[in-house]
Order: structure tokens, then sequence, then C-alpha cells
């Protein structure tokens, strides 16, 4: 399993890509089956990566307005048929991680 974990670091989008498998791991360019998404940006430039049928597993709380304006995304993915043939989870990240 190929999971690709991104986050926007420094004004840029970084990743790092570990691989699980009990069988052959193929190369990083092949398509990820999970993808871990910090924010639109993220999920944008990344969502050609991951398989059809693939989880992608999103910080919801990072898809709001201004944050979608700066992805150059018209709507919010949640809200339309962008994600439909993945398998998503949104998850309130920023939420769980506040003092």
């Amino acid at each position: 399993m190929t999971i690709l974990f991104l986050s926007l670091v420094t004004g840029s989008i970084e990743n790092a890509t570990p691989d699980f498998s009990d069988s052959i791991i193929f190369t990083p360019g092949d398509q990820a089956d999970v993808l871990v998404a910090m924010n639109p940006a993220a999920l944008k430039v990344n969502l050609r990566n991951i398989k059809k049928g693939g989880l992608i597993i999103a910080n919801e709380n990072a898809f709001v307005e201004g944050n979608l304006v700066k992805a150059n995304l018209k709507t919010n993915p949640f809200l339309d048929d962008t994600l439909k043939d993945f398998q998503v989870i949104k998850v309130e990240l920023s939420e769980l991680t506040r003092n």
C-alpha cells in the first residue's frame, strides 16, 4: 500500500511516500492507494496520483473559503462530484490538535 502524506510547508506542497507492504512494492511513480490531504491545494495537486476507488483522508477544517480561493478551486470538492470516484474520510484535524 502506498500512502501520500501532504502538507503545506513554507509556502509549497511537501510530501513523503512511505510504503508498507507484505508483497512487492512498486516505484514511487505508481498511483497511491491512500491520499492524506491537509488542505485544498494538496488535494488539488495530488488528486491525479491516487487510484480510482482509493481512500482520501482530508483535514475538513482546512476546506474553508480562503483556502479554496488560494487553491484556485471554484467549489468545495466535498460538495461537488470531484471526489465521486474515491472513498473519502473527512477529519477535523486542525480542531483535534488545538490546545
